[in-house]
């Protein structure tokens, strides 16, 4: 499910290609499902992410470059990176300050894809997106795309279960919840019957 979410994300805003430089604000489940999507498109990929396990694990499944988020130059880094911006930015974390830096992370004319959800206020220059001339799309699960998202994963090659950190038979899933609920310990947890 976090793939086609993920997947949904990209084919609800934009078409990307080889050309493009894909920024993924987030490495947890749906981040990585953006970073396999990317990869699969041929993209070149930037990842921001804060705990190390999500970061070693999108440099493992392919990122091309991962930056921490926390990072005070972070946007200037990006900015450096892509020469201007990425073509195509999903936010995957629906936190504050990745919302809010989002319209820094594209280039003018670029598209910004909305998949972490967050009701919080969040204080943002909308000036920017007239003045970038920005393409902004939110999206929130995946409708009618789950057999188009199957045909990508067979035809891309591209492996998911790379996001996998731990396998629990279903006999311990009270572990398997516990081991969950730590975000600088696990990614996807799998129950196994």
């Amino acid at each position: 499910e976090p793939f086609t979410v993920a997947y949904w994300g990209f084919e609800a805003n934009t078409r990307v290609d080889p050309s493009d430089t894909v920024l993924i604000s987030g490495g947890g489940n749906i981040g990585l499902c953006a970073l396999a999507v990317a990869k699969g498109k041929g993209c070149r990929t930037i990842v921001l992410e804060g705990m190390p396990l999500r970061a070693d694990k999108a440099r493992s499944m392919g990122a091309d470059v991962v930056l921490n988020p926390f990072d005070k130059d972070v946007i200037e880094q990006v900015t450096d990176i892509t020469k201007g911006g990425a073509d195509f930015a999903m936010e995957t974390a629906g936190v504050a300050g990745s919302l809010k830096n989002m319209f820094d992370y594209v280039r003018s004319g670029g598209s910004i894809g909305f998949i972490g959800i967050n009701f919080d206020t969040v204080e943002v220059q909308m000036g920017k997106i007239m003045s970038k001339a920005l393409n902004i799309k939110g999206t929130c699960g995946s409708p009618f795309i789950w057999e188009k998202a199957l045909r990508f994963l067979a035809n891309s090659k591209v492996d998911i279960t790379k996001i996998h950190t731990h396998e629990f038979q279903l006999s311990d899933a009270e572990k398997a919840f516990e081991v969950a609920k730590q975000p600088d310990k696990a990614i996807k947890v799998v129950l196994l019957n």
